[in-house]
């Protein structure tokens, strides 16, 4: 299935169900583990108390012309395990898609039954062309302003190629010291872009398949 560009869409979202038979990742839980405590432990000692009941997700996925293929496939997957955390601790999990400048949309995806539809829909949509970064994430900061939403973390999944104004750093950098806010990044590939060290903290790089088991 993995190897057919249609079924592997079916196989992400037969993964998404948990209707394999089997599948492994290895390499990742472990070390998800300890960095959540060590981060837990820094903060502590700094005064700061963690909290323990985590918010939701507010997720912007680069989509564009350079995604295409393999990376954008490797994206996804990565979006749907946030999306099995999150429906694993009942944390909510809202997607931006974004192409080029005033592409975007706005899915707000789960597991149960009543979401399949929306999971479908991400998995197969995808808008190519340029990359505009600013829309979207600026869409996620109005959100994270909203009661519901206040809690909520960012995460940025792109391979970096786009611009980033010095506006929309000073925003971000503004709401992370005074909210407590956490832009974090997931960068695909192997792009020299220091565009996303702008804006993300920390940035988790993925250029090969062992990057999983650092």
């Amino acid at each position: 299935m993995l190897t057919n560009p249609i079924l592997k869409k079916l196989w992400h979202a037969k993964r998404a169900e948990h209707a394999l038979l089997s599948y492994s990742v290895e390499g990742t839980e472990n070390l998800e583990t300890e960095e959540l405590i060590e981060q837990e432990s820094i903060s502590e000692k700094q005064g700061n108390k963690s909290n323990k009941n985590r918010g939701p997700m507010v997720i912007c996925l680069d989509t564009s012309g350079s995604m295409k293929g393999l990376p954008e496939n490797i994206a996804k997957a990565t979006v749907l395990e946030c999306l099995k955390v999150a429906y694993k601790e009942q944390r909510r999990c809202y997607v931006y898609l974004f192409g080029s400048k005033k592409e975007v949309s706005e899915l707000d995806l789960t597991l149960d039954a009543s979401g399949f539809n929306g999971l479908l829909n991400f998995l197969t949509m995808s808008f190519g062309g340029g990359t505009d970064a600013e829309g979207p994430l600026n869409k996620a900061l109005e959100k994270c302003d909203s009661e519901e939403w206040h809690k909520a973390d960012v995460l940025l999944v792109s391979d970096g190629e786009f611009p980033v104004t010095s506006g929309l750093s000073r925003k971000i950098s503004n709401r992370r010291e005074k909210q407590g806010l956490q832009v974090h990044g997931i960068q695909i590939g192997n792009s020299h872009d220091t565009s996303m060290s702008k804006i993300c903290g920390p940035i988790h790089y993925f250029s090969e398949w062992v990057d999983l088991k650092r």
